[in-house]
């Protein structure tokens, strides 16, 4: 009964001509910032217009994934905003990763209870680090894990792009930068540890919630650190090149120019060469006016803090980035358009020597850094769904699959997988047998790939087959229902290798 409910289900899908699609990305997969007031090279200002100095930062771009939380008892159960403390984790429902809530912040540590605010560990993985009896980032979470807290036993140390995902850039120094509604009791004095290791593994990778600093410890792993345990999947780039100039990683709904742009410029700088640059139609980057050829991307504009820290490699370095996708990038800083909150005068820079991610106290918007613009992702639309890097808002033809052939007509190439799932679905439910599958399958094959006659027409044969056998066990091995759906989708499929042939020919 399961498997004829299943084949309704897949075969009204395949009926619609809707078929099977790769795996889609939604735009913003990456919570914004936070930031929500804008600032010249000095000061908080009213935000500036389209053509006014200093536009295109951050909260320039309403937030289309503000940050947002929600709290959890302690065996997983949604809680309402206003739930009163205590509350044992947060969901963030951006990234829908699961994060553990410190408690009794007293000045106390007490390593018995893993979620002591006050507890600090040196960094252990079992192979790079400082073991200690209770106190290092190993038993942290293995005592998560054998508690099963919350009912889990897959707690991790984050990754630092996780950790600095919690960052709320809105927030000036002291801090705590971070969301206190959701994550009270963050400590301010020291680093919070993540799980990756610096390049040259002295040490590991650790924000700081005083201002939103990525650094690292300098003392081959023995700084005591705050760590806070995190649950979910961990997130990957997937990178495309587009052979255009620009790169789409469909892990986060972004496009990036993939060279470096040329020279090195100011913050204001920064900002303005962004938002006038254009790709045009020929592959030429021209700034404010097209060339002639026309405009192919012109919604440019400089990546905020979280954006440009998605592409950054923090398991290379000089530079830490994945150069077969950006060879032309420096081990140098670059800019970003998040103001350092309580500080206009800094936007933190990203450092692609290494990674870091820091203010560095001495040098200002004034200072020239190099820049990588991006488009889409903040406020813009990138569902991918066949994975060519072009958003499906701007693809004739957004579920191509070069693989199979057009069975709408609509001149978009579809996936053959829809029919050949409909046919092993068949197999095992008893419809029609292995062999008739393997020449079913093997004809489609050829048929997909020529528009000969023979092939063509064998085919044919071969699903009005399929047609019949299905007929024969209605009411048997598969459903009245389920057949209806089961000839419906054939018939489409035959009806349009019959559009194939050549004008006046048909299959007897």
């Amino acid at each position: 009964m399961r498997k004829v409910t299943m084949t309704v289900f897949i075969l009204i899908i395949f009926a619609t001509l809707v078929l099977i699609l790769k795996d889609t990305v939604l735009a913003g997969s990456l919570p914004d910032t936070g930031q929500t007031r804008c600032y010249d090279d000095s000061q908080e200002i009213t935000c500036p217009s389209p053509s006014e100095g200093f536009y295109g930062q951050d909260a320039n771009y309403a937030p289309c994934n503000p940050q947002s939380y929600t709290k959890l008892d302690l065996n997983g159960n949604d809680l309402p905003d206003d739930a009163p403390w205590p509350w044992a984790m947060v969901r963030d429902d951006v990234t829908g990763l699961i994060w553990e809530v410190k408690e009794s912040k007293d000045g106390t540590q007490n390593y018995n209870n893993p979620h002591d605010a006050d507890n600090r560990y040196t960094w252990y993985d079992g192979s790079f680090g400082k073991p200690g009896t209770g106190t290092d980032t190993e038993d942290f979470i293995n005592a998560h894990n054998s508690a099963q807290f919350g009912g889990y036993n897959d707690w991790r140390l984050p990754t630092i792009k996780e950790l600095s995902l919690i960052i709320d850039s809105d927030i000036p120094e002291p801090g705590p930068t971070i969301n206190t509604d959701y994550f009270p009791n963050t400590g301010l004095s020291f680093y919070y540890w993540s799980s990756n290791i610096f390049p040259w593994h002295e040490s590991a990778w650790a924000v700081y919630f005083g201002n939103g600093g990525v650094g690292h410890s300098n003392a081959n792993f023995t700084d005591y650190y705050y760590a806070r345990a995190v649950r979910g999947g961990q997130s990957t780039n997937n990178f495309t090149d587009n052979l255009d100039g620009t790169v789409s990683d469909t892990s986060t709904g972004l496009m990036w120019q993939q060279a470096t742009a040329p020279g090195t410029y100011d913050w204001e700088q920064a900002l303005t060469y962004c938002e006038n640059l254009i790709l045009n139609n020929d592959g030429e980057w021209t700034s404010g006016t097209p060339n002639a050829s026309g405009i192919k991307y012109d919604d440019w504009r400089l990546p905020n803090r979280n954006e440009l820290q998605s592409i950054a490699d923090y398991s290379t370095s000089n530079p830490s980035i994945d150069t077969s996708f950006f060879p032309t990038t420096f081990s140098y800083r670059y800019w970003q358009s998040t103001t350092l909150a309580g500080d206009p005068r800094y936007s933190m820079s990203i450092q692609f020597d290494y990674g870091g991610v820091t203010n560095f106290n001495n040098y200002y918007k004034s200072s020239t850094y190099y820049v990588r613009a991006v488009r889409i992702g903040q406020c813009g639309s990138f569902v991918d769904s066949d994975g060519d890097g072009i958003p499906d808002d701007e693809d004739d033809c957004p579920l191509e699959d070069s693989t199979g052939f057009d069975v709408d007509g609509d001149g978009c190439i579809d996936s053959i997988s829809g029919l050949t799932t409909l046919v092993e679905t068949l197999v095992d439910e008893g419809v029609i047998d292995e062999q008739m599958r393997n020449s079913l399958l093997s004809k489609m094959d050829n048929a997909s790939q020529s528009a000969d006659k023979e092939n063509i027409c064998t085919a044919v044969n071969q699903l009005e087959a399929l047609i019949n056998q299905v007929n024969a066990q209605r009411g048997k091995k598969i459903s009245d229902d389920a057949a209806d759906q089961v000839i419906a989708y054939t018939q489409s499929v035959i009806d349009w290798y019959l559009n194939q042939l050549p004008e006046g020919e048909t299959c007897l």
